[in-house]
């Protein structure tokens, strides 16, 4: 096409690589070559990224641009984030804000984790139950009406917290217009209480009816079984049991649903991700249901029954035409001494997203094994990219800490393709020796081939606001999506770590966030809560030296031990420091938001 001078020229380039880009700014104006609709799409980005901050949401007659080239292609096909809104409910809208933001940085993979023990989200049209149920939490243990309350759901019924058909087909299209895939999730055969229990009031409701067929048709648990067990979460009840004929019928309705639903927005479903992480131990030990499906199988040990579970729903799937994907456990099984790698499915086209990798727990190499034996990897490093943990041991800060913490530097320095480059603590925070990881498995030629790409994590166990779900996304997912598009750093070569280089880096990655990029998220849909930084203090001598963990914030302060506002006086360089005295400090944003309150 054609454009007048100073205007943009979008061409399309077939010698280009899916979503890759050319992008040229000169005195004749833009002139962007893809592809494909994604490559001119991120094209569109990159030259929104060069505009500063000052510039947006501003009425101007121009925009000065640098001149310049750049071709750009991913470092990875998968770039992606799951969101968990099954432990605690985030709106349509909310997912909207972040797909915009998601798109915005190149991000191209979205895995909807809606359903859960504590929650099923999603809309199923022929069986009400699922969000009748699933999605009604009641303090009164209500069986048959509603699941108890978790994760501070409060006292309060909280009823109808779901996407509809109508909300799910308006997400799917969003999606699409940005160039983003919506992944759905149905766990099994794990994480499945609120599945279990909105069956079990269906089969309870069909019985009185005294119509068995119905009673029976999508049951998911065997009440003869006696198996003892314990869930990650603490729950005995959350395991759909693979021995009923109905369990595969369930699945196969759901998905059939859900694939329907995508058809009906003009998106075509083409991955399912079936779950299959932390069945607990013990499960089905007791079921005679499972008993004698082991018996017309020929299967002599119970840990034998989940290989072929998995094997017979991947089939399932398959017949539909689709893909599976699941957790890494999809990929293991377990031989009586722990969960090894299963290379009899390595072949089946299984996606495997691998999140195990916590240093000095003995898996740090898993996600190369299992892609080295043949599975399609997303690294969903929980050690880098879980971003429902806290950024330090700080108490007021918001999160988990079971993998240690993780801050925007952890999350930059992720190296997926060389993990253990610069590993130097365990998630206890203890130091770690590099013979650590002597005899661990790397990643080979062929496993490089089938690593799709990395994913960040949102679990929302202690994320029950919009406001928090933000702030615990953003930035690191900013550093995510650099990490998954930018090519393979020189820091991240060799055998040994290269601090200089990867200082150099980060110290650029930063200085582009705060003083540019974070100013925009300020502009943008009315503003994003992203995580404001932490103050730093050092006395030296009789001065006081106060930084922040990322630049582009004024720190207002007070030597009286008045509360700082916007009134205070700014910190302009080292403070004079007085004994007796007491000195607070905080951070502001541009409109005025504050961080923590932080004294000397």
């Amino acid at each position: 096409s054609s454009s007048p001078q100073g205007g943009i020229e979008i061409v399309k380039a077939n010698n280009l690589k899916p979503e890759s880009y050319h992008l040229t700014i000169g005195a004749k104006g833009i002139r962007i070559e893809a592809s494909d609709k994604a490559g001119a799409f991120y094209a569109i980005q990159s030259l929104k990224s060069l505009i500063n901050h000052t510039q947006w949401n501003k009425a101007t007659k121009s925009i000065a641009l640098p001149y310049g080239n750049i071709e750009d292609s991913p470092r990875y096909g998968y770039r992606g984030f799951m969101l968990d809104a099954a432990r605690n409910f985030h709106s349509k809208a909310e997912v909207l804000r972040i797909l915009d933001l998601m798109a915005s940085y190149k991000l191209n993979k979205f895995h909807f984790h809606f359903i859960d023990d504590e929650g099923w989200r999603l809309e199923i049209p022929s069986l009400p139950e699922l969000t009748a149920i699933g999605a009604n939490r009641s303090a009164n243990f209500e069986d048959g009406k509603a699941i108890q309350s978790a994760y501070g759901s409060g006292a309060t019924t909280k009823s109808h917290q779901f996407y509809s058909v109508a909300d799910y087909i308006e997400i799917l299209k969003y999606a699409q217009a940005r160039h983003i895939d919506v992944i759905p999730e149905v766990e099994t055969p794990g994480h499945a209480r609120a599945a279990i229990k909105a069956m079990r009031a269906r089969f309870a409701h069909y019985s009185k009816l005294g119509d068995k067929q119905k009673a029976e048709e999508f049951l998911l648990d065997d009440a003869e079984d006696k198996s003892v067990y314990n869930s990650a979460q603490n729950w005995n009840d959350n395991v759909m049991n693979p021995a009923l004929p109905s369990t595969y019928h369930f699945l196969s309705k759901v998905i059939d649903e859900i694939k329907a639903i995508h058809d009906q927005a003009g998106v075509p479903l083409k991955i399912i991700d079936l779950g299959g992480d932390e069945t607990p131990s013990g499960v089905w030990e007791k079921s005679p249901k499972v008993l004698a499906f082991m018996k017309e199988n020929n299967i002599a040990n119970v840990l034998d029954v989940w290989p072929l579970y998995i094997a017979k729903i991947n089939t399932l799937v398959q017949e539909k035409g689709l893909t599976m994907s699941g957790w890494e456990e999809m990929g293991m099984r377990n031989k009586g001494k722990g969960m090894v790698v299963n290379a009899d499915l390595g072949k089946s086209g299984i996606h495997l997203n691998v999140w195990n990798n916590l240093p000095g727990q003995g898996q740090e190499d898993l996600a190369y094994r299992l892609a080295n034996a043949g599975y399609k990897v997303v690294y969903t490093s929980a050690a880098n990219n879980y971003l429902d943990m806290s950024w330090d041991r700080d108490f007021a800060d918001p999160g988990h800490s079971w993998v240690g913490t993780v801050n925007l530097n952890r999350t930059y320095s992720f190296s997926p393709e060389n993990f253990f480059i610069n590993l130097r603590k365990d998630d206890t925070g203890k130091d770690l020796k590099p013979e650590a990881y002597t005899n661990k498995e790397q990643l080979t030629a062929e496993g490089k081939k089938n690593l799709l790409g990395i994913k960040g994590a949102l679990w929302a166990e202690k994320v029950s606001t919009d406001q928090r779900l933000e702030e615990m996304i953003f930035p690191r997912l900013i550093a995510i999506a650099d990490r998954a598009w930018a090519p393979e750093q020189t820091w991240e070569k060799g055998n040994s770590f290269d601090e200089a280089t990867y200082r150099k880096s980060y110290t650029a990655f930063i200085k582009k966030l705060g003083e540019d990029e974070l100013r925009k998220l300020d502009r943008v849909n009315g503003g994003y809560t992203y995580r404001l930084p932490k103050i730093g203090i050092k006395k030296e001598g009789s001065q006081l030296l106060i930084n922040t963990d990322y630049p582009g914030f004024k720190v207002y302060y007070s030597d009286n031990g008045s509360t700082p506002t916007l009134k205070s006086k700014v910190v302009n360089g080292p403070i004079p420091f007085q004994n007796g005295k007491k000195y607070l400090f905080k951070v502001f944003d541009a409109k005025g938001r504050s961080g923590d309150v932080i004294s000397y």
